[in-house]
């Protein structure tokens, strides 16, 4: 019978395993585990992302489906659940684990990120824009590019589509702090002066390229770029 404190060990272990080849020794692992602690949420969780990352669609499910008959209302089930079917493309059934998975949990910054993702996808941009805003929010302190530059996208398709000024110097705001967060990520840069150049901004497109002058070795007679968006 295998100890509570012998299980954390071979978790542990077992969660060192990454390479797809070792796929079946990780699976082996974690199914002598389950024999002993049949109910471990923890140990199907495993089970179905090392399935999953074999292309074991039906086993990986199975086995979250599994865990959430144990705990329904645990959040990281709800979301890995979302995960799942947002990768079968099954958005529909995706946003509802999302939004359960939000529900239990209303600091789960990453399931308002995966919203965001499916509703920029689905083209329901206002949507996206209210995710994206409540994750950022959630998490100030982390200055996560990624995540506000895609805000910062959603803000100007919206702006730029309906003539929304207010969206649009959002926009402008959230790209500068990217800029800000990574000064030498010149995808930002780039993307504010794609967006200058889009208002008729020009004497602003062009003050931002001769700042980039000698950093990214930019040309500054042409300062038109193609719009990204």
């Amino acid at each position: 019978m295998t100890t509570k404190k012998q299980k954390k060990d071979i978790l542990s272990k077992v969660s060192e395993i990454n390479k797809i080849s070792e796929a079946e020794k990780k699976i082996e692992a974690l199914k002598l585990l389950e024999i002993d602690f049949p109910n471990d949420i923890v140990i199907k969780q495993a089970l179905s992302a090392t399935y999953f990352t074999k292309k074991e669609n039906t086993k990986a499910r199975a086995y979250l489906e599994e865990a959430l008959k144990l705990e329904p209302n645990n959040f990281s089930i709800n979301y890995n659940l979302g995960l799942f079917y947002q990768s079968m493309q099954n958005e529909e059934i995706a946003i509802e684990y999302f939004q359960k998975a939000i529900k239990l949990n209303k600091n789960l910054t990453e399931g308002y990120n995966a919203l965001g993702d499916i509703y920029t996808n689905n083209g329901n941009i206002e949507e996206a824009i209210t995710a994206y805003k409540k994750s950022i929010n959630l998490n100030k302190s982390k200055k996560d590019t990624k995540i506000i530059s895609r805000l910062a996208i959603n803000l100007f398709n919206n702006g730029f589509k309906n003539k929304n000024e207010i969206n649009i110097n959002e926009s402008i705001s959230y790209f500068k702090l990217c800029h800000e967060i990574e000064p030498m990520n010149s995808l930002f840069g780039f993307t504010l002066v794609n967006i200058y150049n889009a208002l008729g901004m020009k004497s602003e497109a062009l003050k931002l390229l001769k700042k980039f002058q000698g950093v990214f070795a930019i040309d500054t007679k042409e300062s038109k770029v193609d719009i990204i968006f």
